[in-house]
């Protein structure tokens, strides 16, 4: 590894796909109590965040980081556990919503309060004047 530090910014983004990884890891093993990845986490908190609780799929899979058919995959079962519903577009049929369940948004809250206490756990060690730097830093890329 200590090769790789003499190539700043191939060293930089490795390290940064490794420790997203990792803390993916932990944040799915916590999840997996409520029968979610932090991935179908995502896609609820982004629903729950979202005006009337529905987002285009097009706009969900930007906000996920995904293609349209990526998550659409991802919704499936989602659908099938009752966390999400397709939801018609009244103005334009080519066009369908995603829209957050009573029990998905139930669901949501409990894993993302479940979720928060374990980042504080794993962030806890870096202050906050830190976290800060390191999110505004992130930002740029």
């Amino acid at each position: 590894m200590a090769a790789l530090k003499n190539i700043d910014g191939l060293y930089g983004l490795m390290t940064l796909v490794r420790v997203g990884g990792s803390l993916t890891q932990k944040l799915d093993s916590q999840l997996s109590i409520y029968g979610m990845t932090y991935s179908e986490l995502m896609v609820l908190h982004h629903l729950a965040s979202s005006p009337e609780k529905m987002l285009r799929r097009v706009d969900l899979a930007d906000a996920v980081s995904l293609t349209a058919s990526g998550v659409t995959r991802m919704l499936k079962p989602m659908e099938k556990l009752g966390w999400v519903m397709k939801q018609a577009n009244a103005r334009d049929a080519r066009v369908s919503f995603v829209k957050l369940t009573d029990a998905g948004s139930d669901l949501y809250k409990d894993a993302f309060a479940s979720v928060s206490d374990r980042s504080e756990m794993i962030l806890g060690s870096i202050t906050k004047h830190d976290k800060a730097l390191i999110l505004e830093t992130l930002e740029r890329v």
